[in-house]
């Protein structure tokens, strides 16, 4: 689902909505499961953002309007950001990685992201 090398540690389904946006607790046992996505609830919750650079930041909002663009043209109305975070170590964080929030890698066919 996520074009990267990076494991995954958590991720994220957000829509944007908070009706019946919740991973609930039962399923929360293994927090660190990948494969069970939390949702806008729980981001709330855990108290979850971003920070990304400027330049990263605009990228994503030109992306995330051609998606918008796209949904509009063709009657689409179910929309969900995924999101996969993926957790530093000791020695990513000392590097200060560049790469970590690149989009430079994402491309656009027809307002679908590759």
């Amino acid at each position: 689902m996520f074009k990267t090398y990076r494991k995954i540690h958590y991720r994220y389904d957000l829509k944007g909505s908070l009706y019946n946006r919740v991973t609930k607790q039962k399923y929360l046992f293994n927090y660190s499961d990948p494969t069970i996505a939390l949702k806008d609830q729980n981001a709330i919750d855990n108290k979850f953002k971003i920070k990304l650079h400027k330049n990263t930041a605009t990228r994503l909002v030109e992306i995330l309007k051609k998606d918008c663009e796209f949904f509009v043209k063709n009657n689409i109305i179910d929309y969900s950001l995924l999101i996969g975070i993926h957790e530093l170590d000791s020695s990513e964080q000392e590097a200060q990685c560049s790469d970590i929030f690149n989009f430079n890698d994402i491309s656009l066919e027809n307002g679908t992201i590759f």
